[in-house]
């Protein structure tokens, strides 16, 4: 692909780009370390999920703060600062049991509130800066492929922290965890593009950005988005619960597809109705998961659904990104992560209700709910939306 391989070759975006995966993998990891951490101290998975929300929690509140922060005192600045405080407070977590024995749980629920509430502004900081790095002909495949790629840490993150806790043990897999956040983040933060990251200080209140239409559109699509696939998860793991191996190739497909999809859709025009398009996509390969019981149901609708999951983010993150004053981008982008947040809980919650009252179809036939409200929504918006693929059409 031509255009993404010209992209790369422009100064600057193969270092941010790398850089900000890595400080992005302990998203797919952390989650499940700390899972893993407490119910090992406790024995309880209640008690685990519990600090696992809570550490949600922190960083849903992190996002916006964080990326506004980067206006106020610098890029450099603040990546050094909740890097160090973020992967300080893992570190803590993991030995809060001989640190603080009287009360071990209550330490870890505070510290993983810390660790979420200093998640440093990875995100933010690298979709400022992708605009300011190339042409605006670069900027959709570029958004694409940054979309494209996250899927590889969602895929491969928790794999690889999962087979760290079995042989060394949890501990080790939060130090594992804590050291990527810390070199990844002062990988990026100690490249040239970020160093000279300007942005002026903003002087609205917080939160007056997410007003804005295709902000407040973002954060409700993380929502349904994120929403849709961790019901996706649960019902694929209920649904071949004694077939583990068939769940773990549904859910690789799903995000493989949604990969492949960001990729090619990097290459394609994108007008006001892309994003209700795209969402559509997702919702017609939910409805076809639930059509048969079986393995290649399920397995059909997941590689249609996926190829729609990468793009339907990226117009997301181009309307901000085109329509977003400088001083507010960061915390624009910190809103779209707090609406994945709030979806991934949400989805994970709704998922196992309905799995459990109604079984596993009907969680398919709920995700494919959420994607609908998706592309509805992007419908009813479509028409007062801008359409900044028609400047950055490849």
């Amino acid at each position: 692909m031509s255009t993404y391989h010209e992209v790369l070759r422009e100064p600057g975006v193969l270092p941010v780009m790398t850089a900000q995966l890595v400080a992005r993998l302990p998203a797919g990891m952390l989650g499940i370390a700390v899972l893993l951490h407490i119910e090992s101290v406790t024995g309880s998975y209640a008690s685990g999920g519990a600090v696992v929300a809570t550490l949600a929690v922190g960083q849903a509140l992190a996002g916006p703060v964080s990326g506004r922060a980067v206006g106020r005192w610098g890029a450099r600045r603040v990546l050094l600062t909740t890097v160090a405080c973020s992967a300080a407070s893992i570190m803590l977590l993991a030995a809060a049991p001989t640190l603080f024995p009287a009360q071990p749980f209550a330490a870890m629920l505070a510290l993983a509130f810390l660790a979420g509430a200093t998640t440093p502004p990875v995100q933010s900081v690298a979709r400022t800066l992708y605009p300011l790095l190339v042409d605006s002909r670069g900027v959709v495949p570029l958004l694409s492929l940054d979309a494209s790629l996250q899927e590889l840490i969602f895929v491969v993150a928790p794999v690889a922290v999962t087979a760290i806790a079995a042989v060394y043990g949890p501990v080790v897999a939060l130090a594992v965890v804590a050291s990527v956040l810390l070199g990844g983040g002062v990988w990026l933060a100690a490249t040239r593009e970020v160093g000279q990251l300007v942005m002026p200080r903003s002087s609205r209140r917080i939160g007056r950005v997410a007003l804005q239409l295709p902000v407040t559109v973002g954060i409700v699509l993380g929502i349904l988005l994120v929403g849709a696939s961790m019901i996706v998860e649960v019902a694929v793991v209920a649904a071949f619960e004694i077939e583990p191996l068939n769940a773990g190739i549904l859910l690789a497909l799903y995000s493989l597809s949604s990969l492949v999809g960001g990729l090619v859709a990097g290459r394609a025009r994108v007008g006001r109705w892309s994003l209700a398009r795209r969402m559509g996509v997702v919702a017609t390969g939910l409805v076809l998961c639930a059509a048969a019981a079986g393995f290649w149901a399920p397995a059909v609708g997941l590689l249609i659904a996926g190829l729609g999951v990468a793009p339907a983010f990226t117009v997301s993150y181009l309307l901000v990104s085109y329509t977003v004053p400088a001083d507010a981008t960061a915390e624009a982008f910190g809103w779209l992560g707090t609406g994945a947040l709030i979806g991934s809980a949400a989805g994970s919650a709704i998922g196992g209700i309905v799995v459990d009252g109604f079984g596993a179809p009907a969680a398919f036939l709920m995700a494919a709910l959420f994607a609908l409200v998706g592309a509805a929504l992007a419908a009813l918006v479509s028409g007062r939306l801008p359409e900044p693929g028609a400047a950055a059409a490849t």
